[in-house]
């Protein structure tokens, strides 16, 4: 590790439907260039799956999502929710939408919109 990168904990989440992975993240210029698993007092605990490894591919791929988006008519559309004249935006305040698992921090970017005709669209 060089003097210009940080260690930071943190986990990767459970997809995998095991458990989340505890990692060391190694942070060079605000960006993870390096994943390992961390050290746990128990050994067998000091692990990574697949998935967790993948993560950097994962959150640095071109094609990854970068903005919230709204799903209508079985399609998918992208929007900025802190700009009043996207649809997302125009869509979330029209209908009675409510935020998603506000309990796992989802919020502002998850939104349900109860099926119906949209007021003011």
């Amino acid at each position: 590790m060089t003097t210009d990168t940080k260690l930071i904990r943190t986990v990767f989440p459970a997809h995998c439907g095991i458990d989340a992975c505890g990692i060391l993240a190694h942070v060079k210029k605000d960006r993870v260039v390096k994943v390992e698993p961390a050290e746990f007092p128990d050994p067998k605990y000091r692990r990574i799956c697949l998935r967790g490894l993948s993560s950097l591919g994962i959150t640095y791929h071109p094609d990854r999502l970068k903005y919230p988006m709204k799903r209508e008519g079985q399609a998918m559309h992208f929007g900025d929710l802190n700009d009043p004249d996207s649809n997302v935006s125009k869509l979330v305040k029209s209908r009675n939408a409510f935020q998603l698992k506000p309990d796992e921090n989802t919020g502002p970017c998850v939104y349900y919109c109860p099926p119906g005709k949209p007021r003011g669209l």
